[in-house]
């Protein structure tokens, strides 16, 4: 349970949920943080499934649950109808978007920024207006969900975090299976995906004990594997490029869209302290998730085959690898030992084909 200190302030409200209406729900984060309170919407939607929701948020974040019944609009955060209301003068006159005008109440996810609009809304606007904070002081070991559940039933009532079921574009699943094809002889039951950039560098386990797991999984167990990398990994890109002597599949430049197709495909997956591991937990995909500096308590992905490795390391290890090094001796027993509890290795995937070499989506 959290203490009373450990929830912001509230601000008063008149919602009646029970009686429906629309809520806008203001959501600026990470894909990690995103995917961490999508249940939080699933809660509401159960609890009140007769209420709408007009999300503000990133437009890739907004198409992950495009799907949604509760869903009614999508608006971009950082749109110029919204920007005067950062603005330490122009936000008391500047006219108030027409969809919050519609709304009976305003949910903002965030941290001081966040509490900042939803004071200045709370003033324009004669409904209430909520700022949730998105995750938790530090030396608060609560989930992230929790956190956000916990807040959000003092304001609207009785929820309970729910699994969310993501959206997946058809055509970017076509595009993703027609990728592997080309790649893999058969596409069943899906190669093991690993991610091994993270938005923070300090969050990324050492690439030599990332190059020790993929020689064993490709020398020992022979199965196959993709690589993802993201728009914040270009450090990785030199160990990108020697994974594919080891025949490693690498997938770049992909939209959000694009991953969650490919990512669906996945028989098992490996990343660090990641949004894409977060994805990977929503899409259901058994994970092993490595964390080291973050407190996983707190950060842990959620999903019903996720397990957490905690490691530790030094900033100074991280980037400090060879190709040359071909020996699984260094600390990657605790990982082995769960992607051999998870994956059938007496059910391989097609082998990778002859080719090589890194391959984006738009080639599938």
């Amino acid at each position: 349970m959290l203490s009373e200190n450990a929830i912001p302030q509230s601000f008063p409200t008149t919602f009646q949920p029970l009686q429906g209406g629309r809520l806008a729900i203001f959501h600026q984060g990470a894909l990690g943080d995103f995917l961490l309170t999508c249940p939080v919407f699933e809660g509401i939607h159960l609890a009140f499934p007769q209420v709408v929701m007009d999300f503000w948020t990133r437009e890739p974040h907004g198409k992950l649950i495009a799907s949604r019944p509760y869903l009614g609009g999508l608006h971009i955060p950082d749109s110029t109808e919204l920007s005067p209301f950062y603005h330490e003068e122009e936000w008391s006159r500047a006219p108030v978007p027409a969809a919050l005008r519609r709304a009976d109440g305003v949910l903002l996810f965030g941290q001081a920024g966040a509490r900042r609009l939803a004071e200045r809304l709370a003033v324009r606007l004669d409904r209430p207006v909520h700022w949730i904070q998105s995750f938790p002081d530090c030396g608060t070991p609560v989930p992230v969900t929790e956190f956000l559940v916990q807040q959000v039933r003092d304001r609207l009532g009785p929820i309970h975090a729910a699994p969310v079921e993501l959206s997946l574009d058809p055509e970017e699943c076509r595009r993703a299976r027609s990728w592997l094809a080309k790649r893999l002889d058969s596409i069943e039951p899906g190669p093991l995906f690993i991610h091994p950039g993270s938005g923070g560098a300090a969050k990324i386990w050492p690439l030599a004990r990332w190059w020790e797991l993929l020689i064993w999984i490709r020398e020992e167990l022979r199965l196959p594997v993709v690589l993802t990398l993201g728009p914040a990994d270009e450090k990785l890109e030199r160990f990108a490029c020697q994974a594919e002597s080891l025949g490693v599949y690498v997938a770049q430049g992909l939209s959000l869209g694009g991953l969650s197709a490919l990512l669906s495909q996945a028989r098992f997956f490996v990343g660090g302290d990641s949004g894409v591991s977060h994805l990977a937990g929503a899409l259901a995909v058994p994970s092993v998730v490595i964390f080291g500096p973050s407190d996983p308590r707190v950060w842990a992905p959620r999903g019903p085959s996720v397990r957490v490795v905690v490691e530790r390391w030094t900033e100074g290890e991280i980037f400090q690898w060879s190709p040359l090094e071909r020996e699984v001796t260094r600390g990657t027993e605790h990982v082995r030992s769960l992607v051999m509890q998870h994956v059938d290795v007496d059910r391989p995937c097609g082998e990778p084909r002859s080719e090589k070499g890194r391959r984006e989506m738009e080639d599938g």
